[in-house]
């Protein structure tokens, strides 16, 4: 078989076989193929697309690259993932409420790159959490708790690593069939039997219309569903930030106050969290989408889910990160019960008013548009990532209410945490 066979194949929009697809991912990841050879067969992929067949299978070979977990012994393992914007903070909530409704979540999370936000870049804002576990602790507190979230290890899909690197220096990042297998070759490995993907569209993400977000969320169903899993997908908008604090350590914060019933109205990310929650319990559970939203709901309503943290930030490494100075008695529980609350890295210094915080354009409305341009903020005041191995701190902004609002002279600054 050679590489330039595949490659006028493709160009001419001919299908490539199972074969011919396992020889290019085998090869590449091995490197017995160069670089240039692979991103001519990307670019003709770009122009050319690949059919539900070809994504599948190249997922597959993807995943297979690499070393792939083992949740066989796990009861109903599911995952989650969403496609990255700002203030996107579901996985914190989710995790521990779908823990408390019987389910199992094992999750490997990526870090933030530039206007994003990543899982384990928030995890770490708590001082002493570990993202980094074995296996053996890995599967340990997902059996002892019902969750664990960690950092993806590098032996996940090696394939994936090489070829994005690739794609990122040669124009193909945008080709729907590489980013669908991309995504997929990552959860298929993760082990969990059922995945709910939050697919997000508009300023603040990678797909900029609901269109473009809906084939990408049906190519990875398809893809999913061709191997084996129970999959569904929300499309959601990304064009105003999820949650009213952007940035690492204020994001942890944030959904502690939504697991604790204490977030504030008008926000999207309540409802969101409770879609990807009901959709998971519909999928692992086979519960009807009315029963799914209705436990769903309750657990939230009776903060089931915030019981779940402590037992995780002690597996994590600590013994008490997580405490809440005074009592707060449980829905319907009795005198003395406790919830427990956050220990959090706090930012240096906060900055608002005439002299510090972010500025609004003079005479301008805080409303759709805006998720990109307080994401590029969030980046400016490095909370996120400009580079693949650059780190992260713990700088955030506070957008306080979500409503569109209009004020002689523009708006006052947005609060600038700092440090």
């Amino acid at each position: 078989m050679r590489m330039i066979e595949l490659i006028e194949k493709k160009k001419n929009g001919v299908e490539l076989s199972d074969g011919e697809i396992a020889y290019f991912v085998e090869g590449y990841t091995k490197g017995e193929i160069p670089d240039y050879q692979a991103a001519a067969l990307c670019m003709a992929i770009r122009f050319r697309g690949m059919s539900g067949r070809e994504r599948a299978v190249l997922t597959d070979r993807m995943m297979r690259s690499g070393s792939t977990v083992d949740l066989s012994s796990l009861p109903h393992t599911v995952d989650k993932h969403s496609t990255g914007g700002v203030g996107d903070l579901t996985s914190l909530v989710v995790a521990p409420l779908a823990a408390s409704c019987g389910l199992t979540m094992a999750k490997m999370s990526g870090r933030g790159l530039g206007h994003t936000g990543g899982t384990v870049d928030k995890l770490e804002s708590i001082p002493g959490f570990r993202t980094a576990l074995s296996e053996e602790e890995f599967l340990s507190q997902a059996k002892r708790i019902g969750m664990v979230l960690v950092g993806q290890t590098a032996n996940l899909a090696p394939a994936d690593k090489k070829l994005y690197a690739l794609r990122d220096v040669t124009g193909t990042v945008d080709s729907l069939p590489l980013i669908a297998s991309s995504i997929m070759s990552k959860k298929l490995a993760a082990g969990a039997e059922s995945i709910v993907l939050d697919v997000k569209y508009g300023s603040g993400a990678f797909m900029k219309t609901e269109e473009d977000a809906r084939a990408l969320a049906e190519a990875m169903v398809d893809i999913g569903r061709a191997n084996g899993r129970k999959m569904a997908a929300l499309v959601t908008s990304m064009e105003f930030p999820l949650a009213p604090q952007i940035g690492n350590t204020l994001e942890v914060e944030e959904a502690v106050k939504i697991l604790r019933g204490e977030d504030p109205a008008g926000w999207g990310v309540r409802e969101v969290i409770l879609r990807l929650t009901a959709s998971l319990l519909s999928l692992s559970l086979g519960m009807d989408g009315d029963g799914a939203a209705k436990k769903s709901g309750g657990h939230t309503r009776e903060r089931r889910g915030i019981q779940k943290v402590p037992r995780m930030d002690r597996g994590a490494g600590r013994r008490r990160l997580l405490y809440r100075r005074k009592p707060l008695r449980k829905s319907g529980g009795e005198k003395g019960d406790r919830l427990p609350g956050v220990r959090l890295a706090r930012a240096d210094g906060h900055r608002s008013g005439r002299h510090g915080g972010v500025p609004a354009r003079r005479g301008a409305h805080e409303a759709r548009g805006s998720a990109r341009s307080h994401g590029g903020h969030r980046a400016h005041l490095h909370a996120g990532r400009e580079a693949r191995k650059g780190s992260a701190h713990r700088r955030v902004l506070h957008l306080g209410r979500k409503e569109a609002r209009r004020r002689r002279g523009g708006f006052p600054r947005l609060p600038r945490h700092f440090g």
